[in-house]
């Protein structure tokens, strides 16, 4: 076969022809030699805990409000130097930014504060170093940055 160089297209574009109709031949052999795999196993009734759905519910965001005579200077002074430091170095921050949150209103009326919030029992806290205590719910500013602000207040879950 003399091959044209004026025409060396041609070549190429029977070459990918011939490829494609072998792809698409050896496609549908293997399709009728493996049968699909399901798209998502099926657990097992007995395996599934009792009273559990699948899949599992997602957690809903909170909203908590601090008390209006609290003042974002009040929060301010309730900074936890080490535990800031912490969250700068991703050692003690939340594992979803933003689930958990609370507001404090403005002094001019217009809106509000809002700092993101985790504690050591609602699953939302990642800390690496088990520093954190189970009676603090802890205030973040600027989670997962360099400037990372970690506020805590007493809270206890009943």
């Amino acid at each position: 076969m003399k091959i044209s160089k004026s025409k060396p297209h041609i070549l190429i574009i029977t070459i990918m022809m011939v490829v494609v109709v072998s792809l698409i031949a050896g496609s549908t052999r293997a399709a009728d030699e493996f049968p699909p795999l399901p798209l998502r196993p099926k657990i097992p009734e007995n395996v599934l805990p009792q009273n559990q759905k699948f899949p599992p519910k997602r957690k809903k965001t909170v909203r908590m409000k601090l008390p209006p005579e609290m003042t974002r200077g009040d929060i301010y002074n309730l900074i936890v130097p080490q535990l800031s430091n912490a969250c700068v170095h991703n050692r003690f921050n939340q594992v979803r930014k933003g689930l958990n949150y609370v507001t404090l209103q403005r002094p001019d009326g217009a809106g509000v504060y809002r700092f993101d919030a985790a504690s050591t029992g609602d699953g939302n806290l990642r800390d690496s170093d088990a520093i954190g205590l189970p009676t603090m719910l802890y205030l973040f500013e600027r989670d997962a940055t360099s400037e990372c602000r970690v506020f805590s207040i007493p809270y206890f879950n009943n």
